[in-house]
C-alpha cells in the first residue's frame, strides 16, 4: 500500500489515537516487558534470568487480548512485585514516536477534535503523561478500563461512540494492533490506520489486509 494516506480531511471530524506504539514508542513497553521486568523479578525473588524470562514471557501471553494483559494491579499480584515502581525506574524511555507532535499541531490546527483511546492501565497512563506532554492537546483520555472491554472486543465500540458522541463515518482511527484494527473496521470508523513502525529499535510491522503507515507524520497532507 502507498506510504503517504490519501485521506480527505474534509471528511474526517474526530481523531481517535492509540498511545503505546502509535504516539509513544512502543520500546518502552517491549523493554520493560522483556528485559527491565526480568531483571528486577530476579533481583526481588531470585532464579535464573533467561529461564524467567521465558516463564514471564508465557504468562503474560496467555493473557493476550484481555483485559487482564493490560491490568497493571493484576500483573503486581500475580507476580508479587510493585510493577508500576519498576516502571518509574525507567521512565526516562517513555518518549514520543517520530512526527507525533507535528501530527498534533496540523489536527488541532485543522478543527479536529482529538482522543488518546487505549487499552492501557489508568497508572500506566499516569505514568507516561507524566513524562511525556501531551495529555493538554486531547479532549480526553479514553482508558479501556472504563468499559470493562478491551478495544480488540466489538462490544467496546458501541461504548465508546456512545460516550464520545462521534459519527464513526466521519472519524479516523490509528493504532498498531491488527487486532484492535480489525474491530474499529467492524465498528463501521471511516478510516482505520494501521502503524507499521510502533517500536523505534523494533521491526517493521508490514499490517497486511490495513491501510498503513509508519507513522503519524505520514498522515499530515503534504
Amino acid at each position: 500500500m502507498p506510504q503517504q494516506s490519501t485521506i480527505d480531511w474534509n471528511s474526517i471530524d474526530t481523531v481517535l489515537l492509540d498511545m503505546d506504539g502509535t504516539l509513544l514508542d512502543l520500546n518502552f513497553d517491549n523493554y520493560f516487558w522483556m528485559t527491565h521486568l526480568p531483571k528486577r523479578y530476579c533481583d526481588i525473588h531470585g532464579g535464573d534470568r533467561d529461564q524467567v524470562r521465558m516463564q514471564l514471557y508465557e504468562k503474560i501471553m496467555s493473557e493476550k487480548g484481555n483485559q487482564r494483559w493490560y491490568d497493571l494491579t493484576y500483573w503486581s499480584n500475580h507476580l508479587e512485585v510493585d510493577i508500576n515502581a519498576l516502571k518509574c525506574e525507567i521512565q526516562h524511555l517513555i518518549q514520543p514516536l517520530p512526527y507525533t507532535q507535528k501530527f498534533i499541531q496540523f489536527a488541532q490546527e485543522a478543527g479536529k477534535k482529538l482522543y488518546i483511546v487505549t487499552n492501557a492501565h489508568i497508572d500506566g497512563v499516569e505514568i507516561k503523561m507524566g513524562q511525556v506532554d501531551l495529555a493538554r492537546h486531547f479532549e480526553r483520555i479514553v482508558v479501556a478500563f472504563e468499559y470493562d472491554e478491551p478495544k480488540e472486543s466489538d462490544a467496546f465500540w458501541p461504548l465508546l461512540q456512545q460516550d464520545l458522541g462521534y459519527d464513526p463515518r466521519r472519524t479516523l482511527f490509528a493504532d498498531d494492533n491488527t487486532a484492535v484494527l480489525a474491530a474499529a473496521e467492524r465498528a463501521g470508523i471511516a478510516e482505520v490506520i494501521g502503524m507499521r513502525c510502533p517500536d523505534s529499535k523494533g521491526t517493521r510491522n508490514e499490517l497486511t489486509g490495513h491501510k498503513a503507515v509508519d507513522n503519524l507524520g505520514f498522515l499530515v497532507p503534504q
